[in-house]
């Protein structure tokens, strides 16, 4: 008989903020990040023959501070109550997956936010920012392309007060238990006039206009009314719902990828990391800064290296057009930068017609 392999993902909770300072990562804070500095390691990931592409993402007038405002000192996903997550990795469903797989491939024709990449500029809302993603990308999905809403990173930001702290970081998994209760509203990019809730957060390489350094960065109020006064919806008429969060077991990632859409992961962010253009990343040079939430959207094999398709959200400017290819690994070794060690995702009311 076949052996049964059964996979567990332990998932430990922060249960209240004011928990949290035991948890903050051992980042350096006093590392200087300009563009100068990240220009050396570049050069020096490139020498060292890796299997991706450094180079220069950021202006050379951008701040360290600019620059640490991209990163939370917080596992975003370390929020995911306590309880062993268990799949069995063995069955057909899980195993039987495509050797490559490209949500964007599959989608961009029909859900166009699978391919957008939104800039969150100067504040660590790569939490908002990447679960307002998955939401409208599975919303999508499950309509088979018919609801292609653009849902607003801004109202999660702003009006979830049980998802963190705004800008100093928030958690995902209850940005989607505030979608199931609450209800979020749509809303584009800065400037956009898209939606109800536009974004209200310059952009990363607009510095002049952008909301000071880190730690200046005040987190926009939250408004009961639509924001865009070109909008002709109510706020209460343009609320979408979704289900309860999916609890991701490790070996499932794939499985809901394929069927359902992107994912969210969590990942440590080092130096070298601001400098990726092209390839497959991994770590390779610099120290740990902090944390940033992705979007996971399908995975490959490239000159025998295993890896994820990703997005980040600092704009199209940063990267490979904003999305990046990550090294993945089999289940039970150590993950790069921890990407494969948390996924959760919503689930969406909408069913394909």
């Amino acid at each position: 008989a076949a052996v049964k392999v059964v996979a567990v993902c332990l998932f430990v909770a922060l249960a209240e903020y004011s928990g949290v300072s035991a948890f903050i990562a051992s980042h350096e804070k006093n590392i200087e990040l300009s563009a100068e500095h990240l220009d050396k390691i570049a050069k020096d990931v490139n020498e060292a023959g890796a299997s991706w592409t450094a180079g220069r993402n950021f202006p050379g007038g951008v701040s360290s501070d600019d620059l640490r405002s991209l990163v939370s000192e917080h596992d975003s996903l370390d929020d995911t109550p306590q309880k062993a997550q268990t799949c069995d990795c063995s069955s057909k469903k899980l195993q039987d997956d495509d050797k490559n797989y490209d949500a964007r491939e599959k989608w961009k024709s029909k859900c166009p936010s699978i391919v957008q990449i939104q800039n969150q500029g100067n504040c660590q809302s790569s939490w908002a920012v990447t679960a307002a993603a998955v939401i409208s990308d599975r919303q999508c999905i499950a309509t088979d392309g018919k609801m292609k809403d653009q849902m607003s990173a801004q109202h999660l930001l702003s009006c979830c007060s049980n998802c963190g702290l705004g800008c100093n970081n928030g958690w995902p998994r209850k940005a989607f238990v505030f979608y199931h209760k609450h209800g979020v509203v749509t809303g584009g990019d800065y400037n956009s006039k898209q939606g109800c809730q536009p974004y209200e957060i310059a952009p990363t390489t607009d510095y002049k206009s952008a909301l000071g350094g880190h730690g200046d960065i005040q987190t926009p109020q939250c408004s009961d009314t639509c924001t865009n006064n070109q909008f002709k919806k109510t706020m209460k008429e343009d609320l979408h719902f979704g289900k309860p969060p999916v609890e991701v077991c490790c070996c499932g990632a794939k499985d809901q990828i394929k069927e359902h859409g992107p994912i969210v992961a969590t990942m440590v962010v080092y130096e070298d990391f601001l400098t990726y253009k092209s390839g497959i990343y991994r770590h390779i040079w610099g120290k740990k800064i902090g944390y940033q939430t992705v979007r996971l959207l399908g995975w490959g094999t490239e000159n025998g290296e295993d890896y994820w398709i990703a997005s980040n959200s600092w704009g199209t400017g940063w990267g490979d057009g904003g999305f990046f290819k990550i090294r993945r690994v089999p289940m039970g070794q150590p993950s790069e930068c921890e990407i494969q060690n948390a996924y959760t995702a919503p689930a969406v009311k909408h069913k394909k017609h």
